[in-house]
């Protein structure tokens, strides 16, 4: 049967394609989700390892059925600046693109996304924010937290609310941007159909087996899981993935003494083997304090998780206590402290948790896409 096609819709940001970053595991699934109502999507992504001249046509790849492209990512100042400033690259590349119905920008910078706003608005073509954060410039420079502050500042209170329509990734920006013109909510989706092929999880292992994957930087806190294993009893397994362990180091020196054999530090890893880890932990792990950076954003690895049937052990942020709930999907602490995570580690069993893996599949928010594309 042919895909009814609607048209084509430019999805922009600063994700590493195919799927190097959770920002590019978010925007192709809802490519896919954008497929499914009947939108061709072309990703233009940037890319870490291209010269900074190459032409955008010449990063083709295609992925999953998409076609990507990517920009370089910026390293000079002047690099920076045109990067936070200019939108001439988007705009020439989407002049190319036939039958062009919107243009969604994820995250993007204040400056050309506004640019980008005023100019498809004459064109009668949508223009829509992916808001997945808000930013803070907290433990950056003193002249980029500057920088930062600013953009996301005119970003998040002035040009988004300007926007055709908004995609948000948590109940709080969808209430912060309640006012705004066609606000849908779509949490971070998974591929249900790719993530089951892989195979059931199994147990493979004695003790409990937990797994974390990701940049902690200030967000994720795995130094109160990390001290919290070194107060149990029972045997535990940690597998840490995203850091390596002299990065950890230079943040927690201190801890060198609590890193026995059974927590292994694995650095940055493919996603197709991060997802192996995931698939045979008891549980998927990560700790972070309440402010506004973790109310406005929800965490991928909360929803791949659960989509690979492996439970989640965490705190509350965001509105993720919506999906667990009486023993399913995971369990959350009461309270973010050592003493908690501890006594929680001491009496969990992830055969006491049921997991609804079909919880973020894409093809659930159909009615969403619809509500936001028409």
């Amino acid at each position: 049967m042919e895909r009814l096609n609607r048209g084509t819709i430019l999805y922009i940001g600063g994700f590493e394609l195919p799927d190097k970053n959770a920002a590019a595991q978010r925007v192709l699934a809802n490519a896919k989700l954008f497929r499914k109502v009947g939108y061709e999507t072309i990703l233009l992504g940037i890319d870490k390892d291209i010269e900074y001249d190459t032409p955008i046509l010449k990063t083709q790849i295609e992925y999953e059925g998409f076609s990507m492209y990517s920009i370089p990512y910026p390293k000079s100042l002047k690099q920076w600046t045109d990067y936070l400033t200019d939108a001439s690259k988007y705009l020439e590349f989407a002049e190319g693109i036939e039958n062009l119905k919107s243009v969604i920008c994820y995250n993007f910078p204040s400056v050309p996304l506004d640019k980008i706003r005023k100019y498809y608005s004459k064109l009668k073509v949508n223009c829509i924010a992916d808001v997945t954060e808000w930013y803070s410039g907290k433990g950056r420079p003193f002249l980029i937290k500057i920088v930062k502050g600013i953009d996301t500042f005119y970003r998040m209170r002035i040009v988004q609310k300007k926007m055709d329509a908004l995609i948000v990734i948590s109940k709080y920006l969808a209430e912060y941007y309640r006012e705004c013109h066609n606000v849908v909510y779509i949490p971070p989706l998974t591929d249900f159909k790719n993530l089951v092929e892989r195979g059931k999880r199994e147990k493979t292992h004695e003790g409990l087996k937990l797994v974390y994957a990701g940049c902690p930087g200030l967000k994720d806190r795995i130094n109160l899981l990390i001290e919290a294993i070194s107060r149990v009893k029972r045997k535990v397994f940690l597998d840490i993935i995203g850091i390596s362990e002299s990065e950890y180091l230079s943040m927690y020196p201190e801890h060198k003494t609590l890193l026995t054999s059974n927590i292994v530090f694995h650095g940055r890893l493919p996603h197709d083997l991060t997802v192996d880890y995931i698939r045979k932990a008891d549980f998927s792990c990560f700790f972070r304090y309440e402010d506004r950076v973790t109310k406005a954003g929800f965490p991928t690895k909360f929803s791949e998780a659960i989509s690979l049937g492996t439970p989640v052990f965490t705190n509350k942020s965001s509105n993720i206590d919506e999906y667990i709930y009486e023993s399913v999907n995971g369990i959350l602490v009461k309270t973010l402290s050592i003493d908690e995570i501890a006594k929680n580690l001491e009496k969990v069993a992830a055969t006491d948790i049921s997991v609804d893996v079909e919880t973020f599949n894409y093809q659930r928010y159909v009615t969403k896409a619809k509500e936001l594309l028409g």
